[in-house]
């Protein structure tokens, strides 16, 4: 993938630019922006510049912090789900982790209701009031931590949908990405307004963002613009890339080829033992 990436004289990255613009107005984001563009630039040595505010002004390392948060999610998500003994691994666990990562360490939280045009993109309606009511009531109830999670994975659902896979440019899915796409700019722009007016404190990419707006205050170019096209294009595409990886990296980890010599390797030879827990991975693996 870098190596077409890096090699732009044989492979483009126009077609995504088209299919991006589509939905944003008209607006680029970094992947469908060859290395040498303006833009490109301009965007990247802005997040450089709040990734090292981040780095500089916290007591210890941030990817770091990354990781132990992706844990305690992680445990978190298990703990509530355990007295049902059973998981959906994509949307109990893989597309969960990356929304509450976008929370806590970009500084995205979802809207505190499920979007309505989220709930007619689910049907494949572009209005609410195109579902028929029957469909509507046969709708799992949502919790109230869960509404924000359905909302944003179904942004970034319509936006990488439309982005990667409409090759056929099936307009009716563009127009539905165009609608969560309004949606979702105007909720992180939301969010970059209530940071510029009321500084948040928070060690997260959004606060350090507009930390970085402020030192550049009069600077050339539309820096508003650039800090709400990173946060989406991390959104997007922060949760399906990584949903799918985790998703697989579960299936992969659950292979009892792979678990039986881990197990055999790293536990006391206690024959009792192993046979006990090699009988409830097998229980689970099934």
């Amino acid at each position: 993938v870098s190596a077409i990436l890096r090699n732009e004289n044989a492979f483009s990255v126009r077609h995504y630019r088209e299919h991006i613009e589509e939905i944003t107005h008209g607006k680029p984001m970094l992947i469908g922006l060859p290395a040498n563009d303006p833009v490109r630039v301009q965007r990247l040595q802005l997040l450089q510049a709040a990734l090292k505010l981040l780095t500089e002004n916290g007591t210890s390392n941030p990817y770091a912090e990354l990781e132990r948060l992706a844990g305690d999610i992680a445990r978190s998500i298990l703990a509530r789900l355990l007295p049902a003994g059973r998981m959906d691994i994509v949307r109990d666990l893989a597309l969960v982790v990356p929304v509450a990562i976008a929370k806590h360490f970009f500084g995205l939280p979802g809207p505190d209701r499920m979007s309505p045009t989220a709930i007619a993109a689910y049907f494949a309606r572009l209005e609410l009031t195109d579902v028929p009511p029957d469909w509507l009531a046969r709708l799992d109830p949502l919790l109230q931590h869960e509404k924000p999670v359905a909302t944003v994975q179904a942004w970034a659902q319509a936006a990488f949908r439309e982005v990667f896979l409409n090759i056929v440019r099936a307009r009716e899915l563009t127009i539905s990405a165009q609608r969560t796409t309004d949606e979702m700019l105007l909720h992180i722009d939301e969010l970059m307004e209530q940071e510029y007016r009321r500084p948040s404190g928070e060690r997260h990419l959004l606060a350090a963002l507009v930390a970085v707006k402020r030192e550049q205050a009069g600077a050339s170019g539309d820096i508003d613009e650039h800090i709400r096209a990173i946060l989406a294009e991390l959104l997007v595409g922060g949760i399906y890339t990584v949903g799918k990886a985790f998703a697989n990296i579960v299936d992969l980890v659950l292979d009892p080829r792979r678990i039986e010599p881990r197990i055999a390797g790293i536990l006391v030879a206690d024959g009792s033992r192993r046979t006990d827990l090699m009988t409830v991975l097998r229980e689970v693996c099934s």
